[in-house]
């Protein structure tokens, strides 16, 4: 005769196996879940290795930037300066005043000064954009790295906030190399003192 069958379990007991298992089986798979979750994405590794290099080449553009435009700018003040001596030359030759001619050249200072104002309004906008951009960079690193380290140290910290502080400083670049020298040539332009300017009170 054959080996009698094995009776089988009762439904019950086959369905409390079955949530015993499930039950068992659950925490691997949090923790599997949890884990894939630590690690960083693909795009977040990427960022994090473009936006130091990306930092310090805008840091280097922003100087570049300044240069060039400071250089343009005191070609066209050189060329204001050659109209100038030319109207001064012909009013003197035609017999007009020097009252005549001194408004036709500080309507030509006063262009150039409204072209360097719009230039410095569009480098910081157009700086802004590219620090925001740069910010969402350096934030998901940071976040990628602080879940796969799972330190609250603050010296994990402080090499992002450095980075994430980066564009400030080539904003001020931006504002003292352009902004500066615009500031002191509006002032020139009426007759003001930039020291007077800067500290009213101490007037006499």
């Amino acid at each position: 005769m054959g080996a009698a069958a094995l009776p089988r379990p009762p439904d019950r007991l086959r369905k409390l196996i079955i949530i015993v298992l499930g039950i068992l089986t659950c925490p691997t798979a949090v923790l599997a879940a949890e884990e894939a979750a630590r690690q960083p994405h693909w795009w977040q590794v990427v960022s994090g290795v473009i936006a130091i290099p990306a930092g310090i080449v805008g840091l280097v553009y922003s100087i570049v930037l300044i240069r060039k435009t400071g250089l343009e700018a005191r070609k066209t003040e050189l060329e204001i300066q050659d109209k100038e001596r030319d109207l001064m030359q012909a009013a003197e030759a035609g017999g007009m005043s020097h009252e005549l001619v001194t408004p036709l050249v500080k309507g030509e200072r006063l262009m150039l000064l409204l072209l360097r104002f719009v230039l410095l309004s569009v480098a910081l906008m157009l700086w802004g954009i590219l620090e925001s951009i740069y910010g969402m960079f350096v934030g998901g690193t940071f976040l990628a790295l602080q879940k796969v380290v799972e330190t609250d140290s603050m010296w994990v910290m402080i090499p992002f906030f450095l980075l994430s502080n980066l564009p400030k400083i080539g904003k001020w670049i931006i504002v003292l190399g352009l902004g500066l020298p615009l500031f002191r040539e509006i002032a020139s332009l009426l007759g003001m003192n930039v020291k007077d300017v800067l500290t009213p009170w101490q007037r006499k």
